[in-house]
């Protein structure tokens, strides 16, 4: 119940989640462990960047990892003052796995981020 709640406040708060239309390749970018463009039918562990919303909110990155063994993602570049932080990770324990934006641990001091296997990380943008 928890995780349920946690999960419908997140995409409440994030917009950029519920749009009516398709997104437009300047609004997300899809990228592989490497860095890199998918190879869709050859991949168990994708990421994708939401850009900024067209409202001017922030964007988020998802990682999943749907692999039986947990990989690495390189970060996307993010502004001057802006720094990723995980506000989702289902691999995490009850009360661990959806933390409000504002208390996310930020990932300062990362180039890439570890994702379980079996499991989904959402990263959202926060100020350094």
């Amino acid at each position: 119940f928890d995780f349920v709640h946690g999960m419908i406040a997140f995409r409440k708060r994030h917009r950029v989640l519920s749009w009516e239309q398709f997104y437009r390749t300047e609004d997300i970018t899809w990228f592989n462990t490497d860095g890199q463009m998918p190879d869709w039918p050859n991949e168990f562990a994708l990421g994708c960047h939401i850009h900024v919303g067209r409202d001017g909110e922030p964007g988020l990155c998802l990682l999943f990892n749907s692999g039986p063994h947990s990989v690495s993602f390189p970060l996307p570049t993010l502004g001057y003052d802006q720094i990723w932080a995980r506000a989702i990770d289902t691999a995490a324990s009850h009360g661990r796995d959806v933390i409000a934006d504002e208390q996310a641990p930020k990932l300062l001091g990362h180039l890439s981020i570890q994702v379980p296997e079996h499991s989904l990380s959402v990263l959202v943008v926060r100020q350094n």
